[in-house]
């Protein structure tokens, strides 16, 4: 929330390169601690729908935001009548990102209502009576390194879910390329692409949600990672608009199905005390 009220007042490229490696510091803290926490908070067969919402809680708030930004616009026109609103970024921009402060100042709030489980007072003296080192998260990351290597199911969906952050990582910036050379599409094309990835990874986590506990977890989660290679190798080959976009709706309902699977194999099969290190290992 602090980095984001820092935002507006941001001016130069240092600022900005900072304020996101802090962004994502803090991301990279909180990810494997929510992910862990799941099995704490849900029965076990429950982690998929757990898993689907909150899928649909980050990807499915998209219309909500571009509705705010509209009101931002507006609200930024009526302030901006005042001398004082411009030293203080009131403008649309500035007010995003002061919304985005109290989101997740809420969010806090929320979460220190959970019932989550306490470290057991012996293993907090431990910790306290010995001297932090730089030596010990890379030994814990060690052992959940070890452990993926170990447990066959951890070892298959750790790989295939970092297969497709690779992927991903590809697919964003090439998938505007794609739309203006091959398709000739332009920038309206790329959107039209995007929004059928996001209906189609809507599509995927509506399915496994609906049909959790008729599925086999770990076979679907290998046809569904099979199938978005399938899928995508189809849509690059493919030279028409309409194609491509069906191959992307389905290529984002097997993402979708991949991801929220993957998650609840993970939390599943790990143990409490590893779990936190398996997700720690997973986002790294």
């Amino acid at each position: 929330a602090a980095v984001m009220i820092s935002l507006p007042f941001m001016d130069n490229l240092i600022g900005l390169v900072f304020a996101s490696l802090l962004l994502e510091a803090f991301t990279m803290l909180w990810s494997p601690a929510k992910e862990a926490s799941v099995p704490n908070l849900v029965p076990e067969e429950q982690l998929a729908t757990a898993n689907s919402l909150s899928l649909a809680a980050a990807y499915g708030t998209f219309p909500l935001g571009a509705a705010l930004m509209a009101l931002f616009g507006r609200l930024s026109t009526a302030l901006f009548d005042s001398s004082w609103a411009d030293n203080v970024r009131l403008d649309d921009m500035g007010l995003a990102f002061y919304a985005n402060a109290i989101s997740f100042l809420l969010t806090a709030y929320l979460i220190t209502t959970l019932s989550l489980p306490h470290r057991p007072r012996e293993v907090k003296e431990a910790a306290r009576q010995k001297k932090a080192r730089l030596a010990d998260p890379i030994a814990e990351l060690r052992e959940g390194w070890e452990f993926v290597f170990v447990n066959p199911v951890v070892r298959t969906v750790n790989a295939g879910l970092a297969t497709g952050f690779i992927g991903g990582g590809m697919l964003i910036p090439m998938g505007a390329i794609y739309a203006d050379e091959l398709l000739g599409a332009g920038k309206s094309g790329f959107g039209v692409l995007l929004t059928a990835f996001g209906f189609g990874v809507a599509t995927g986590v509506v399915l496994v949600s609906s049909f959790q506990r008729h599925l086999d977890k770990s076979r679907v989660f290998s046809f569904a990672l099979l199938g978005a290679g399938l899928f995508l190798f189809a849509a690059a080959s493919s030279s028409q608009i309409h194609l491509a976009t069906s191959m992307v709706f389905c290529i984002g309902a097997c993402t979708g199905a991949v991801w929220v699977l993957g998650l609840t194999l993970l939390q599943a099969n790990v143990e409490d005390h590893l779990r936190g290190r398996i997700f720690a290992t997973l986002y790294l």
